[in-house]
């Protein structure tokens, strides 16, 4: 009974190690964040943070707010108009055999196209109906 108990605690031990040494690159990141240039760039680094300050992060949310917007539209509009387009067309392809068994696979073939082939194509076709450097434009190019 008494090994049991020595034995759970030395797994206890080691298991403890191995999140602390998993974990400390995430704390380190955001500890240095947090630090003022000149506290990070010190030799030896102090693991616990004398002065704090949230200069960094201000500046990289007003850098980086504009991107990651602009990317949750695209995104979520991708995924949305996919979902609405794929099911119906996946259903009607499964339960009423539409396009025998030619039409899914020229679909399914378009995945082998690697992706720089209709980059010219696009961009005529952008250029034509005004779409350059639109949301709309990277909408449908991630569509197809």
């Amino acid at each position: 009974m008494k090994s049991k108990v020595i034995l759970g605690a030395i797994k206890v031990f080691f298991i403890a190690i191995i999140i602390a040494i998993t974990l400390f690159p995430i704390y380190w990141m955001i500890v240095t964040s947090l630090e003022p240039w000149e506290l990070v760039l010190t030799w030896p680094p102090s693991l616990i943070p004398t002065h704090l300050t949230t200069e960094y992060w201000s500046w990289a949310g007003s850098k980086f707010l504009l991107p990651l917007r602009n990317s949750l539209i695209i995104a979520g509009l991708t995924t949305l108009i996919s979902i609405l387009i794929g099911f119906p067309a996946g259903y009607s392809f499964a339960r009423f055999k539409l396009g025998g068994s030619t039409l899914p696979f020229w679909i399914l073939s378009i995945r082998f196209l690697p992706g720089i082939v209709p980059c010219v194509a696009f961009y005529i076709l952008f250029r034509t109906f005004g779409l350059l450097d639109t949301q709309i434009a990277v909408i449908i190019a991630h569509l197809t």
